[in-house]
């Protein structure tokens, strides 16, 4: 008995001086604060020194020196040992993505190589970005010469397949949604030294933005800060993932000492200073327009033009997946489309795609109206570096365009949200020298509280300032989206919301979505380079909207179209629906108020040829699919509006099992029914640690010391106390061992006793 107390307080104090997992709060991935470096080196060395981890039974030949996520300088796979907070290093994991874009359609193909480099049969877990409007409909599961297709399944049912496929010891695969925006990939039973393929492909539109057609691949997840308390989303509520980020999203084993669950890996393991895993990409083109100008703005191409196909691929070949690959084109000048057009039918309906390009604002006669505007910078630790720089950047060069009979204030926030003035004062020039100022020197402080901020800034003293418009700068770093929708949807009146994407990787899911549902329009700034740029494109929307009060009728009453309420439309901001015509053809009538005029346009089914119609037989159902997409995101608002969960619920099941799509509550699964591990295995989980997007400060350790909102000093505190007493007992061990060295030892020594 005595000697159990021994081992079990000297495992205790390995695990809460290094991982401080069994030690007290959850690691809710609270990555927005630094780790002071004697913590990190104080870890660094007791792995080091002392610690029994090599009898791990998850050791292997070939593999790397045991490490820490706060220690480790080398990216890859990393293996769970017995040892809470310990891994060992493994091979990369191989990423080929392939592109094809036909007129507002892009078609993509994602294959990921799992390598086991183990003796064992093991289980991998991998987290991966995808584009917030993408329907993910394809999965492949490829051994070999053997190809096993996907079947979409309710969520439920799609994890009791894979895990029963799991037990029986067959390969298995389970593609599910964690976000919009974010996805995993569990696969089961990989053999010792075995390589699987997984293929996941998807369709999404392509975006038109002030004049220029764009394509965004993210490559890189964004860490997302889960402020403690946080409420339980209308999505979780009605069955879908969970919002809240368990322990064993740091890839470490759970309180309780057993292993994580295959989906644990909602945000990617992280490790600091991890080499990106590399990607290979290339981009077919077919605009369907003639073209004045195409390139990259995030990497190096390669683009070889054969008539009006373009075949684009990276110069560099494969490149770290540390920063999204963004990829544009523009039409030339008379070209550039008032309407285009994208149709297919299927077996019963119609599907359409539809971009309506608003006219080029006129300069309105006389002088401009005032405008109160709020901005909002985030302060917290993600901004580090780059990104706050861009973000200050913005915000001067916003400051510097108000006029005096604008209002303006400043909201800042990290941990805690700080205002200028108490309330918007008009923009004298005092006032903006001022605001200036205190903008230069903003600091970083601390976790990604967004929800003050939004609120201070939505909310209203009932005085008319003028046109209110809230312009929002964060990377979007934040776990509870759907609780800020919610915030926005009841708060927003008649104020617009403009979120400004900052950083090489922003969270666009949640840019988009508090745009659309902000009634604004979403800005990305990569660089300080683009500040100028960008914030001059979206000052001439701020100045005024085209279009207010928008409504769309169609001619056949049976047309269903998404979104189904539409915002306001902005100069070089397109209005783009997708619809279900059963009568295979429906001409629309567009209404609004244009400066408070009323307007209506006609747009006639029959009407002049469509500027794009890039359709191909290649690609079925791909218009289909995105209506169906369309559809699920407008669901996913009503249900985080507050809307009755069990009918959307179902209705959102409906629509992705008709047309084969993952969405919170549905999954792909693919099963090979041949069982290949030996009866009676268990397959040790692999986390897969994803590198910190390009741009971000490194803080050593900082998956495992959130300084957040909990007592991290009391818990190191607590470590160092263990850690010596642990070092007192083996003391005490050795002088025991050393009075009886000549009897024979039946005891032993196991990591982490």
């Amino acid at each position: 008995m005595h000697g159990q107390w021994k081992k079990w307080l000297a495992g205790m104090a390995f695990s809460g001086f290094v991982g401080l997992g069994l030690l007290g709060a959850p690691l809710q991935g609270q990555v927005d604060d630094p780790v002071p470096a004697d913590v990190t080196s104080a870890a660094e060395s007791h792995v080091d020194t002392g610690t029994p981890v090599a009898e791990s039974p998850t050791m292997d030949a070939g593999l790397g020196t045991p490490t820490t996520l706060g220690a480790v300088r080398h990216g890859g796979l990393l293996l769970n040992t017995a040892v809470q907070g310990v891994y060992l290093p493994a091979p990369t994991l191989e990423t080929d993505v392939s592109l094809t874009v036909r007129g507002m359609v892009a078609e993509a193909d994602v294959r990921q190589r799992f390598t086991n480099p183990t003796d064992q049969w093991v289980e991998g877990i991998y987290v991966f970005p995808l584009p917030e409007n993408a329907a993910v409909d394809r999965l492949r599961m490829v051994i070999g010469d053997r190809v096993i297709e996907g079947e979409i399944h309710e969520r439920q049912e799609a994890r009791r397949v894979y895990e029963q496929a799991r037990e029986q010891g067959q390969r298995a695969a389970l593609v599910e949604q964690q976000r919009p925006n974010l996805f995993t990939t569990d696969v089961a039973n990989l053999g010792p030294h075995e390589t699987i393929e997984i293929r996941i492909g998807f369709r999404q539109e392509v975006r038109y933005t002030d004049g220029t057609f764009g394509l965004r691949m993210p490559l890189a997840v964004t860490p997302r800060f889960q402020p403690g308390g946080t409420p339980r989303s209308p999505v979780e509520l009605a069955g879908g993932p969970t919002t809240q980020l368990p322990p064993q999203a740091t890839g470490s084993t759970n309180a309780t000492g057993g292993a994580p669950p295959a989906s644990a890996a909602l945000t990617a393991p992280r490790a600091p200073s991890v080499r990106p895993p590399s990607v290979q990409l290339r981009l077919s083109l077919e605009p369907g327009l003639p073209l004045a100008r195409l390139g990259s703005v995030s990497h190096a191409v390669h683009t070889t033009r054969r008539g009006d196909h373009y075949e684009v691929t990276l110069e560099d070949g494969a490149v770290p997946a540390d920063r999204d690959f963004v990829f544009e084109w523009q039409p030339e000048a008379q070209a550039e489309p008032q309407i285009a057009l994208l149709t297919e039918a299927g077996d019963h309906d119609t599907f359409g795609l539809l971009m309506l390009v608003p006219p080029e604002t006129q300069q309105a006669s006389g002088p401009r109206p005032p405008r109160e505007t709020i901005f909002v910078i985030d302060v917290s630790g993600s901004m580090s570096g780059p990104s706050i720089a861009q973000a200050k950047a913005a915000l001067d060069d916003a400051l510097s365009r108000l006029r005096p009979i604008d209002h303006v204030n400043v909201i800042s926030f990290a941990q805690d949200m700080q205002k200028l003035f108490a309330e918007s004062l008009p923009a004298t020039q005092d006032r903006v020298a001022q605001a200036r100022r205190w903008v230069a020197n903003l600091g970083i402080r601390g976790g990604t509280y967004m929800l003050p901020a939004l609120e201070a800034a939505l909310e209203t003293d009932g005085v008319d300032r003028g046109l209110r418009q809230v312009i929002f700068m964060t990377d979007g770093a934040v776990g509870n989206e759907d609780q800020l929708f919610s915030v926005i949807d009841h708060m927003l009146g008649d104020t617009r919301l403009f979120p400004v994407g900052i950083g090489s990787a922003p969270n666009s899911h949640f840019m988009r979505t508090a745009a659309r549902l902000g009634r604004g329009t979403f800005t990305h700034i990569g660089s300080v380079q683009a500040v100028a740029q960008r914030m001059g494109a979206l000052y001439r929307k701020l100045e005024q909207p085209v279009l207010t009060d928008l409504e769309i009728i169609w001619d056949d009453p049976n047309v269903e179209s998404w979104p189904a309420r539409v915002g306001d439309l902005y100069a070089g901001e397109p209005l783009t629906i997708a619809a279900r015509m059963p009568s295979g053809q429906s001409g629309l009538t567009l209404r609004g108020r244009r400066a408070g005029v009323p307007i209506e346009r006609r747009f006639d089914a029959t009407g002049r040829a469509p500027a794009i119609d890039a359709s191909r037989p290649e690609t079925p159902q791909a218009v289909a699919r995105l209506w169906a997409r369309r559809k699920v995101a407008s669901l996913r608002d009503d249900l985080v509006r507050g809307g009755d969960r069990t009918s959307l619920r179902q209705s959102i099941i409906d629509v992705a099992l008709a047309h084969h799509l993952v969405t919170d509550f549905t999954s792909l699964v693919a099963v090979d029914r041949t069982p290949v591990a030996p009866a009676g295995t268990e397959p040790v989980p692999q986390a897969v640690p994803l590198p910190l997007p390009a741009g971000w400060q490194e803080h050593p350790g900082f998956t495992h010391l959130p300084r957040t909102a909990t007592p991290f000093q009391a818990w190191l505190l607590l470590g160092m106390l263990l850690a010596a007493s642990a070092w007192l007992v083996r003391r005490g061990d050795r002088a025991v061992a050393s009075a009886s060295h000549d009897r024979p030892s039946t005891q032993t020594s196991r990591a982490g006793g």
